[in-house]
């Protein structure tokens, strides 16, 4: 990325609606007992920055590996197929966070 100070940050809905989803989905889920409320919730987002604007386009949820207690910790393995598959469909698309 650019040292460049960022003028524009462009979130696209579909972004916010993942995270969104993402969230009532597991507070649903500890709420009817199906699961234990998680420490964490984790997310990737995809998107590009041209010049001094950054938009970020895409986003999935991080599975995260639930053998580790003490911090968060996710599943390499899990994103980095994700991203590979992003990648494909989105090749001007780059992790961004």
């Amino acid at each position: 990325m650019s040292s460049q100070m960022l003028s524009t940050a462009v979130v696209h809905p579909l972004v916010l609606l993942n995270i969104s989803e993402h969230t009532t989905r597991t507070l649903a889920q500890v709420k009817r007992g199906k699961i234990t409320a998680p420490q964490y919730m984790c997310g990737a987002v995809l998107g590009r920055q041209v010049e001094t604007k950054f938009e970020a386009f895409l986003s999935f949820e991080l599975k995260l590996n639930e053998a580790s207690t003490e911090r968060a910790e996710f599943d390499l393995e899990h994103f980095t197929v994700r991203l590979e598959q992003l990648k494909i469909i989105f090749p001007s698309y780059d992790f961004i966070g």
